[in-house]
């Protein structure tokens, strides 16, 4: 401060506004210890889908399955019963850098404002982007076509490639 006072990093904090059901979102702000039952400490979510993982969570045993923590470069259909408010506070990640496989990739995106798709995406070998509820498919003569027109900060997105392929972009 202006006095020379000094104190440690603080934290950030972040919260998702779950609707009842599945959500497609993706956590920029996590825990050093990012295991599932760190972050998932809400008893309203019983469910968690990855790219190719998911966990459920029993009340008698606790996380259950193959995704056992949660990362900033992935999104994530996380099931609510209710549709609360997950909290999580910890360490800033944005991640701006993809390595895509052919086919669909579901990725997060951690920037602090929303962007057009078009200023996201200039690489063709993705074809299309799904996202809750919208969509987009690149057309080489009109451009993004579709109900998804930005990308979104604390949403998860399938990226579908035509090859194995490289997604940069600066927020």
């Amino acid at each position: 401060d202006t006095h020379g006072n000094l104190s440690d990093d603080s934290q950030y904090a972040s919260a998702y506004d779950l609707d009842q059901g599945a959500n497609l979102i993706s956590f920029s702000v996590l825990p050093e210890d990012n295991s599932i039952g760190n972050v998932m400490t809400n008893l309203d979510v019983t469910g968690i889908v990855s790219e190719g993982v998911a966990s459920s969570y029993i009340p008698e045993l606790g996380w259950m399955g193959s995704l056992e923590s949660i990362g900033p470069h992935l999104g994530y259909w996380v099931k609510s019963s209710s549709g609360e408010v997950i909290n999580t506070s910890g360490t800033r990640n944005q991640i701006t850098s993809f390595d895509l496989h052919y086919g669909a990739n579901l990725i997060s995106y951690t920037c602090d404002e929303s962007s057009m798709v078009e200023d996201v995406v200039v690489n063709p070998e993705i074809t299309s982007i799904l996202g809750q509820g919208v969509a987009t498919t690149y057309d080489s003569d009109l451009g993004w076509l579709g109900s998804l027109t930005t990308l979104d900060p604390g949403k998860g997105y399938w990226f579908k490639s035509d090859s194995d392929t490289s997604l940069d972009y600066d927020c």
